[in-house]
């Protein structure tokens, strides 16, 4: 399905990781829509290693505030531990489609 997404392979491996990037987040802002819109959940967190910057560019970009970190020796990675960062996205009561309507320029 991705080849299919990204025509095939005709993209080099710069472009094939730009398109799977917007790929994943427009899922990303489907899943949070459906947890605000549908299920009405509070509070959604995401633990980021502190050198994630593509990560930490998403989240900010769908809403979400950073709230602290490094929470030392978090994750277990092989056989090491690694810090992390924590960011959340705060349910106010808006839908989806109001929080990201189009800003409208002020005259």
């Amino acid at each position: 399905m991705v080849r299919r997404l990204v025509g095939y392979g005709r993209f080099d491996g710069v472009e094939t990781a730009r398109v799977m990037a917007r790929l994943y987040a427009a899922a990303r802002q489907g899943v949070l829509k459906y947890c605000v819109d549908e299920l009405d959940v509070h509070r959604v967190e995401a633990l980021i290693h502190p050198d994630n910057v593509a990560s930490t560019r998403l989240v900010e970009g769908l809403g979400f505030c950073c709230e602290g970190g490094p929470l030392t020796d978090y994750w277990r990675v092989g056989d090491r531990y690694v810090s992390v960062m924590i960011y959340a996205f705060i349910n106010d009561g808006r839908k989806w489609a109001t929080r990201h309507a189009p800003k409208r320029e002020m005259r």
